[in-house]
């Protein structure tokens, strides 16, 4: 068995006689980088994770508030894990994902609602009498 390939970068893909994906069902080859092994991300995950970064900045939340959130719904990742994410150099497994847009869901369910155009047969709110606090309502 051939000595695992070094790309200079403290990471080395697993190789062996066979080539740099046997034994892994045609997936991406597993890298290990500081002890932990992860695989390569593809296209769908880098996409996921662009995705969410446009709803977070349209909506314009804070990364520290979804992360936070995200803890709270259970998610075990940094704030670090989540930016890297985000920005498509960490991949995530689904589940995962899913805990960071159900936290970012729920934040989105938080906010005020938006001003709205007013008709011009509408009151002013402004305008309107409040009610008396001894008012009977007519009975």
């Amino acid at each position: 068995m051939a000595a695992p390939e070094t790309d200079g970068a403290n990471t080395s893909v697993m190789n062996d006689s066979r080539g740099p994906l046997a034994g892994h069902s045609g997936r991406a080859p597993i890298r290990s980088f500081e002890g932990y092994e992860y695989e390569s991300m593809d296209r769908a995950i880098q996409s996921r994770g662009a995705k969410l970064a446009e709803v977070i900045d349209y909506w314009k939340l804070s990364l520290e508030g979804v992360w936070l959130h995200s803890v709270s719904l259970g998610s075990e990742l940094s704030e670090l894990e989540i930016d890297a994410y985000l920005h498509g150099v960490f991949g995530l497994s689904g589940y995962q994902h899913d805990i960071i847009a159900q936290a970012v869901n729920e934040l989105i369910g938080m906010l005020p609602d938006p001003p709205r155009a007013s008709f011009s047969t509408e009151p002013d709110l402004d305008e309107v009498e409040p009610l008396a606090p001894d008012d009977d309502f007519g009975a």
